[in-house]
């Protein structure tokens, strides 16, 4: 009924996951902006689901854009296998 309602609208939801990522995990590819990878910012979820992301994808070719610091550059090594 109503209530039911007025409860899910209190409760924040999950944004809509990009269908790019589950394609990036089953091809083992990114292509694409660093920008698109999920921000751990909009959802708490999301620093697992990025990190699985990059450990997935052997090939990484990101599109290089002023927003990609070296920050990005120190997560891969600290992600990578030692």
């Amino acid at each position: 009924g109503k209530g039911k309602k007025s409860k899910k609208d209190s409760e924040p939801t999950e944004p809509p996951h990009d269908p790019g990522w589950e394609r990036a995990v089953e091809q083992g590819r990114w292509d694409r902006p660093i920008d698109a990878l999920p921000d751990p910012n909009l959802w708490p979820t999301w620093g697992a689901l990025r990190e699985r992301i990059i450990l997935s994808c052997f090939s990484i070719q990101v599109t290089w854009s002023p927003s990609v610091t070296d920050s990005f550059a120190s997560e891969l090594v600290k992600l990578a296998p030692p």
